[in-house]
């Protein structure tokens, strides 16, 4: 699993996406409730390198994480 957590709790995460290096996108999460972390079942993933990106109502920013 997954755990993406915002440093600013007042923050609720309302979209997550996961892409690969090539930028086909593996996982898109509407949040059903409003709240500063989502955990994410990668275990279907493959071995690599991703990037996740998340949108909140004030912004939209991406990490890169690697699943081995």
């Amino acid at each position: 699993q997954l755990k993406l957590q915002l440093s600013n709790q007042s923050v609720k995460i309302s979209f997550v996406e996961i892409y690969n290096s090539l930028g086909q996108q593996f996982l898109a999460k509407i949040k059903d409730t409003s709240d500063s972390q989502i955990y994410l079942d990668i275990s279907t993933l493959p071995s690599g390198l991703y990037s996740v990106r998340i949108t909140t109502s004030q912004k939209t920013d991406s990490s890169l994480f690697i699943k081995k």
